[in-house]
């Protein structure tokens, strides 16, 4: 135990335990010090009640070993702090919150897919949110070992016992996806306002028109070229996503197979969208390839 504040427990209060986990790498203190207060501002731009009352986030506890805080929302009355109206409904919505938001990040294609939505799509995080988000994760991104704990968790002020209950809990490989998923969201985002967006399409049908021998590009200049018949007969520029997991078009050309004649593939792309016209494509996902009958066969 490093710390404790001096704050009243009501009986049963609520309060959400965020628990850091940085491997073997140190946090700067500036990155947590922004880590934290990316996570006050998101909680006070949901969850504030008014000028008057502005309920913020406080820090109840902090342990030693992993950064473990534990935070409860109490707003200023006459120079004191306030358990905060209907906090035991905030936290648990916060922790929500927080925990789809992430969610959304590490699987975007598969929030926007056309199945039926989980409970935890109901939030879809704006851009604000996702800068935020983007920020309270940072310490944590590309160290290894990471991950990341979000729990509500209900103190008992008479016993002084807790019951914690773990609601999302994310991997260094789930951290690091997240990242990189907001970071392409704000830069679509960003694109959109110049008139530029993306259009996301799934399980399409894609043939390589010419392909480098070398990996797939992200951006820029590319000799990679592609039809999708359901989006446009041109042959436009592909790219391809890369991600923790590695780059997308190694995965589509290993092997002895040409992949200019011998195969199509079904994919999940995003089309580049100007004006309203798809300019090029960016490969998100290979569900399968397709071998291509060959002439005279």
């Amino acid at each position: 135990m490093v710390g404790s504040a001096d704050l009243e427990i009501e009986p049963a209060e609520l309060r959400l335990v965020v628990e850091l986990h940085h491997g073997d790498q140190p946090i700067a203190l500036d990155d947590l010090a922004d880590s934290f207060s990316a996570l006050s501002s998101l909680y006070q731009r949901h969850y504030s009640n008014s000028e008057d009352a502005i309920s913020k986030l406080y820090v109840t506890r902090v342990s030693s070993g992993s950064i473990i805080a534990e935070l409860a929302p109490y707003a200023p009355f006459f120079g004191q702090a306030m358990t905060a109206i209907g906090h035991s409904v905030t936290v648990a919505d916060f922790t929500k919150r927080l925990g789809s938001g992430l969610k959304s990040f590490i699987s975007p294609d598969q929030s926007q897919s056309r199945a039926k939505p989980s409970a935890d799509s109901e939030y879809s995080p704006d851009q604000k949110d996702a800068q935020q988000l983007r920020e309270f994760i940072k310490p944590l991104v590309g160290k290894s070992g990471a991950s990341l704990k979000i729990q509500r968790a209900r103190f008992e002020k008479i016993e002084g016992n807790r019951a914690t209950y773990i609601e999302y809990e994310f991997s260094e490989s789930e951290l690091n996806r997240a990242s990189i998923n907001m970071d392409r969201a704000l830069s679509i985002e960003s694109d959109t306002i110049r008139g530029h967006y993306t259009r996301p399409h799934f399980e399409v049908m894609l043939f390589f028109d010419s392909a480098s021998r070398g990996p797939g590009k992200e951006r820029g200049r590319t000799r990679d070229y592609a039809v999708v018949p359901e989006i446009s007969p041109r042959a436009l520029p592909v790219y391809f996503r890369t991600g923790v997991e590695g780059n997308t078009k190694e995965a589509m050309v290993r092997g002895e197979t040409n992949p200019l004649t011998d195969v199509a593939y079904i994919v999940d792309l995003h089309a580049q969208m100007i004006d309203d016209e798809p300019k090029g494509y960016i490969v998100t996902n290979v569900h399968n390839s397709l071998p291509l009958a060959q002439d005279g066969a």
